[in-house]
């Protein structure tokens, strides 16, 4: 088959979704589906036109793959391409397979034309007509590359805070804990060719492949020996990194060409409706990557993990699309024009979309605990909320704080609001003065973490409120000098550093999306949000200086004992409570053992 006959066949998968999606929508206005979805609505700039219909969309959609089928005549990359949606489709494969399948293959292949079709037409632009992003963040994107191998060589209760929080989340319940942990596990080798491609990860793929690589392939034995519906996510994987690996490649032979760093050009705001509507579509459900789901999804199902995932990923660009662009990658929040792209930031972290109605199974999608993004090295998240605070938070009349001697007594599940600062401030060797506490005004927060009575424990918002808002507020009262000891121990060790919270997060519990969302969008909302979480180039010129991340190694100690290794101690503590209290013994045994272990 030719290109434009794989690409009718993709289409058309694609578009049985669409149309799912328009029903869902038309159905519930005002749900958390819609929310998402407001990304792929018509440009801001732009009048809507009148709604295609399936010819039309098809039309649009094959009018891209003739655009696709010429940019990569020109890289010489025509017939990889081709095998690639051979492979994606694999038709032959249909008269076994089920319709879930089927419909991802569709998904994956629109997802492989859509987005190299965006990359074509950023290449034909003139660099010097747009704004360029190219080493010139706000923030730089951290290197994650240690944490991930430690996720793999760690108990999973006490690894960083980059990895395992998102997978039981994003598990269904149905999902038992090994294959929950080791979902994501095998994710991550789906990620592997990507990251290989990359300067700054090279080499570090054989090496993550290698620490995960024994638990998945016995996961996959295990799948195939068993035909146990809970391990049916490995067939998606299976098939997603396939794509993976297509983009890898096309940054192999055209990174230098193919202008990542340009910000928010609006190439996909100036297609017709229908095609920008299914580009964007497909590029959440493409890039989310993360199918564990013990079951076949029909076509509804389809419509409204599409909008799940595309929200999660709206989130995620916006936590770093300058510090992408900095690094010449490409981030989809920049191929929006600056007002589609402030509206989807907007509609995507505030809390309206937190609180709009999902089910439970969207929730896990749609507010997965991307942990990374909220705080943490990767993405300097509590920094950037930090300094959008500062902008508008008076200067202190008095120091909030005094110098002391750098100590660590983690923090447990029983410390209030005032022990917890207390604590976290003395890593750095501070300590708050009485005034301090007041200042955070915690009496005037008026969220309600969403968390169950099983999950709960009595200091629990507290400990919320600290990871929502407070550790914001308090860095934006600190004087510049101090911000630059404290904040960058908070990035680093995040969620580790409130333990009961950090065990909550890998419990199975359907609550977990829910009060995650509470704190994220709270903390969100409170910050502001500009074209992005932060202000890039184009909305910010001249740029200030680049906050640069140049603390990798979790090398702190205290009293010459590692400050990770003490911190695990309080969450091994905080889990076997919770697992004594509830009956839990099966998971508290597989979150005190490695990934590579399970």
């Amino acid at each position: 088959m030719d290109h434009r006959a794989l690409a009718l066949i993709a289409g058309r998968g694609c578009l049985v979704v669409d149309e799912e999606i328009r029903d869902l929508l038309a159905r519930e206005h005002q749900s958390g589906a819609a929310h998402d979805a407001t990304v792929a609505a018509p440009c801001v700039n732009r009048r809507p036109g009148k709604p295609a219909d399936r010819a039309g969309s098809l039309r649009s959609f094959l009018d891209a793959a003739d655009r696709v089928h010429l940019y990569l005549a020109d890289l010489g990359l025509t017939e990889e391409f081709q095998a690639l949606l051979h492979h994606l489709l694999a038709v032959e494969t249909w008269a076994t397979e089920p319709d879930d399948l089927v419909l991802h293959r569709c998904l994956h292949a629109a997802y492989a034309i859509t987005e190299t079709h965006a990359r074509a037409l950023l290449a034909a632009l003139d660099p010097t007509a747009h704004h360029d992003g190219f080493e010139e963040a706000g923030y730089e994107k951290g290197d994650a590359n240690t944490a991930v191998l430690d996720s793999a060589a760690g108990p999973v209760l006490g690894h960083h805070h980059y990895l395992s929080p998102l997978v039981a989340t994003c598990a269904d319940s149905r999902v038992g804990l090994r294959a929950a942990f080791l979902s994501y596990a095998d994710a991550i080798m789906t990620y592997m060719p990507d990251w290989e491609s990359l300067p700054r990860e090279q080499g570090m793929a054989a090496a993550i492949t290698t620490a995960f690589g024994t638990s998945v392939a016995k996961a996959r034995r295990t799948s195939l020996a068993m035909a146990d519906p809970q391990w049916r996510w490995l067939r998606r994987n299976a098939i997603g990194t396939i794509t993976l690996r297509w983009f890898a490649r096309i940054d192999e032979v055209a990174r230098s060409t193919g202008n990542g760093s340009l910000l928010h050009t609006g190439i996909l705001c100036a297609l017709p409706d229908p095609l920008r509507r299914l580009t964007l579509l497909c590029l959440g459900y493409g890039q989310f990557g993360l199918w564990p789901l013990p079951r076949d999804l029909t076509a509804a199902d389809y419509g409204r993990y599409v909008c799940a995932a595309l929200g999660e990923m709206v989130r995620g660009w916006a936590s770093d699309h300058d510090a992408e662009a900095a690094l010449g990658e490409h981030s989809p929040l920049n191929w929006l024009c600056t007002a589609c792209a402030t509206r989807a930031t907007r509609t995507s972290l505030l809390r309206d979309n937190a609180t709009a109605a999902r089910s439970t199974s969207e929730m896990r999608i749609a507010w997965a605990p991307q942990t990374f993004n909220f705080i943490g090295a990767r993405h300097q998240g509590l920094r950037r909320r930090t300094d959008n605070l500062r902008k508008r938070t008076p200067a202190p009349d008095i120091p909030l704080t005094r110098a002391t001697t750098p100590a660590c007594i983690p923090v447990t599940s029983a410390d209030p609001l005032e022990t917890i600062t207390a604590k976290l401030l003395a890593l750095a060797g501070l300590a708050p003065r009485s005034e301090l506490v007041r200042q955070l005004r915690f009496d005037h927060w008026d969220v309600h973490p969403r968390i169950c009575p099983t999950c709960d424990f009595p200091r629990s918002r507290d400990h919320l409120f600290m990871l929502s808002v407070g550790s914001a507020r308090l860095a934006a009262l600190l004087p510049h000098h101090l911000v630059e000891k404290w904040l960058p121990l908070m990035e680093k060790y995040a969620y580790r550093l409130l333990p009961a919270l950090q065990v909550r997060l890998l419990l199975p519990c359907d609550c977990v999306p829910y009060w995650v969302a509470d704190v994220m969008s709270a903390g969100y909302e409170e910050a502001g949000t500009h074209c992005g979480l932060s202000p890039c180039r184009a909305t910010r010129d001249p740029m200030p200086r680049t906050v640069t991340w140049d603390h990798p190694a979790e090398d702190e100690t205290y009293d010459g004992v590692p400050l990770r290794r003490q911190l695990l101690g309080q969450a091994v503590a905080e889990a076997r409570e919770y697992a004594a209290r509830t009956g839990s013994a099966d998971w508290l045994d597989i979150v005190t053992r490695p990934i590579s272990a399970l």
